[in-house]
């Protein structure tokens, strides 16, 4: 508590007068109990859908059948952990997708880069490449011991009827569960509380499970 009343003296110092405070999915360990923010003044500005998948068991089992079909193609392209050195391709490979979609990706290139660079074992990047051509990508993140955060994903237009993503995921499924993770949380799934049904259909077509992630604001500081 006191240390809490300092940073906000802190913020208010600093010209900063109001603060918001998103809380992870139920399954992280040691989240901040809900009521101990509302007790200070902050009050529930939006809950956002979110999926996850357990790494536990097959992944085959868990999909739905469309699914299944896709997986059991073996594919023309390859799956891949990628260097860091391939962070500016896949950057733009990313934006070019997002932009494709009439999206913007939610962060920099500097600011990844240095996130990047500062965690080296907790960004990873994984591909799924035909020769040079990148078919699919996800940046991943480890933000705590035994779950990996599903941060950016994209899938290239062009080659959506191969389903790069369905593969992909299923190599970070067995990527992660061979070293011993527990989850990948598969991020949200609604913008301002509003579904996106396409995605919410396809994360839980791939066995993600349905959760809620909660934003607090404060609007005045003290």
């Amino acid at each position: 508590m006191q240390f809490y009343k300092e940073s906000e003296k802190s913020l208010v110092q600093n010209g900063i007068s109001s603060l918001e405070i998103t809380l992870p999915p139920h399954y992280y360990t040691g989240v901040t109990d809900k009521g101990w923010l509302e007790h200070l003044g902050f009050s529930e500005r939006v809950r956002e859908i979110s999926h996850y998948i357990p790494l536990k068991g097959v992944l085959q089992e868990k999909i739905h059948t469309m699914q299944q079909r896709k997986l059991k193609q073996t594919p023309t392209f390859d799956l891949t952990l990628a260097s860091a050195t391939q962070l500016q391709s896949v950057y733009d490979f990313i934006t070019q997708c997002r932009k494709n979609q009439g999206l913007e990706i939610n962060m920099n290139f500097e600011i990844l880069e240095q996130l990047f660079q500062t965690f080296p074992d907790r960004y990873q990047i994984f591909t799924a490449k035909r020769n040079e051509t990148l078919l699919a990508a996800a940046i991943m993140v480890i933000p705590i011991e035994g779950i990996v955060y599903y941060f950016l994903p994209a899938t290239s237009p062009a080659h959506k009827t191969e389903s790069p993503m369905v593969h992909l995921i299923a190599y970070l499924y067995q990527y992660y569960q061979q070293r011993g993770f527990q989850y990948i949380d598969l991020g949200i799934s609604s913008v301002n509380a509003v579904p996106q049904k396409s995605l919410i259909t396809f994360k839980e077509r791939m066995g993600g499970f349905q959760t809620t992630r909660s934003t607090f604001i404060k609007s005045s500081l003290q």
